[in-house]
């Protein structure tokens, strides 16, 4: 009787029996297997080699031979022929087993294969008895609407009416999310949560493309007539890019020029002496004295320590004061939260209007104004920082220090990941820094002109700066386009301001 291997296929010589699976194996394999897996090759049940059971094929019939001393055969070398035959026959072991695991595994694979595609072949069926029973449901609804006969057309259209209106005073008794704030109710520190989830969703719907080539140059061309905004020189102006509006004013009264009606109106505070002013998107004025705010609302706020900063929400009426050692988060009436941190020198909130940057001594911290816990640090290039700026795209956060001699640095952060990923080194320093609402090309003051960096997506990187064409004898540019000023133009515009207060728009070609 011939006896076949499980594992080689070959004929058995010492045939070995597993009580697990009732299947024979040459000794050899069987050894070397269960030694190397512990588990039955047939069924994959746990197996050791003391459970193996050897098999007698044949009972003895010869008689013992004659003792005969035979001489130890003498000890051959490593290259000797019996030792290269020992050494292939164990890699030809070796190669039987793996064989005979690979064909194992190739089964297994095969029937997860099938199994799959039954599977599959299974769900393309129930769907496609799903999609034919919406259909039939789908087609029955239809008859059963055409043969509805509305028999008092005036009582339905008066339930629909009825129905309206309880919907529409539901609404006007809930809290919207691009609205926050109710109408008369002071917003609090819990609306800077909603906000800023409604400012999130505005900023996601609105990604506009920058309207360049970035492999050619720009350049900057006049559009507008010069015109003088106000007949005082020297006056420090600052610029709202929301309400298009620039503002100024003299030691008691407010001016401000509006760029998109072209009007001039003046606002007396009634404060002994206006050391700052500015104006929040929603249109609110504000001017402060040495303790003192008043709003254009007629609204009046007191601090017991002196203003050094103030900065707006971006779609609240909440601001953030700061003295000289303390943050507060306020609303036209009251200060709803005060957070201890001294000495900041500059300060500019996110675009989604729960972070505030600030400069403190030579660190910039990022701060939740929710709750005042400081989020990130960063350390500036060099000591003296000019500028800190949230992009449009509320991702990047622009620095720019300079050593107050040469140079300047710009280093560009990814607030995603909470690290800096460009760095421009500039020479000579550079006064002034702006990015577009595309936050696709940063620029910047250099002396009499100004140059531009652009960002490449595909390198996710920064283009080295270029020199602006057109761009001379004026410090500051403004960015003088809105979101839906370049949807109806299809390119960008800026505005210059002159030391005598002379107004020019741009258009970046």
């Amino acid at each position: 009787m011939s006896l076949i291997c499980a594992i080689s296929g070959e004929l058995v010589k010492n045939p070995i029996v597993s009580p697990k699976s009732g299947a024979i194996f040459e000794k050899k394999y069987i050894e070397k297997y269960v030694q190397t897996t512990g588990t039955d090759p047939i069924n994959n049940e746990a197996l050791s080699k003391e459970e193996l059971i050897s098999l007698n094929l044949q009972a003895s019939t010869t008689t013992a031979a004659p003792s005969t001393t035979i001489a130890a055969p003498p000890s051959t070398s490593v290259t000797s022929i019996p030792n290269l035959l020992s050494t292939l026959q164990n890699e030809y072991d070796s190669m039987v087993l793996e064989i005979f695991t690979l064909r194992k595994n190739l089964q297994h694979l095969k029937l997860e294969l099938s199994s799959s595609l039954y599977k599959a072949d299974a769900a393309v069926i129930v769907a496609a008895k799903a999609l034919r029973e919406r259909n039939e449901a789908r087609e029955a609804l239809e008859k059963l609407i055409a043969s509805i006969e509305v028999n008092n057309k005036e009582e339905v259209e008066d339930k629909i009416e009825s129905r309206i209106e309880e919907r529409k005073e539901q609404k006007e008794m809930e809290v919207k999310e691009d609205e926050p704030v109710e109408n008369g109710r002071p917003a609090s520190i819990q609306d800077i949560v909603i906000a800023r989830d409604s400012l999130f969703k505005l900023h996601k719907s609105q990604k506009p493309k920058f309207p360049y080539d970035k492999t050619k140059k720009l350049k900057l061309k006049s559009m507008d007539v010069d015109k003088q905004l106000f007949k005082n020189k020297n006056l420090f102006v600052t610029y709202n890019s929301h309400e298009k509006q620039f503002i100024t004013n003299t030691p008691k009264r407010v001016k401000v020029y509006d760029s998109i009606t072209e009007k001039l109106r003046e606002w007396d505070p009634q404060l002994s002496t206006i050391n700052s002013v500015t104006i929040n998107n929603n249109g609110l004025l504000l001017a402060a004295s040495k303790l003192k705010i008043k709003f254009s609302n007629n609204d009046t706020l007191t601090l017991k320590s002196h203003i050094q900063l103030i900065v707006c929400h971006p779609s609240l009426n909440l601001f953030v004061v700061i003295d000289n050692n303390h943050i507060h988060v306020t609303n036209t009436k009251e200060i709803l939260s005060t957070y201890s941190y001294p000495n900041v020198r500059r300060a500019e909130i996110h675009v989604d209007g729960e972070l505030l940057a600030v400069i403190i001594e030579q660190e910039i911290k990022i701060i939740n104004l929710v709750t005042g816990e400081e989020l990130a640090q960063f350390k500036p290039t060099f000591k003296y920082v000019s500028y800190i700026k949230f992009a449009p795209n509320g991702y990047w956060f622009l620095i720019l220090s300079t050593n107050n001699i040469d140079y300047s640095n710009l280093q560009i952060i990814d607030l995603r990941r909470n690290e800096e990923v460009n760095s421009i080194k500039l020479k000579p320093h550079c006064t002034d820094l702006k990015i577009d609402i595309t936050s696709n090309m940063i620029v910047l003051a250099q002396g009499a002109s100004h140059i531009y960096s652009l960002y490449d997506k595909k390198l996710k990187k920064w283009s080295s700066p270029t020199t602006l064409a057109g761009s001379h004898d004026f410090d500051k540019l403004y960015n003088f386009s809105r979101y839906d000023d370049l949807m109806k133009d299809g390119f960008l515009k800026f505005a210059s301001l002159s030391d005598n207060n002379t107004l020019t728009v741009y258009e970046l070609e």
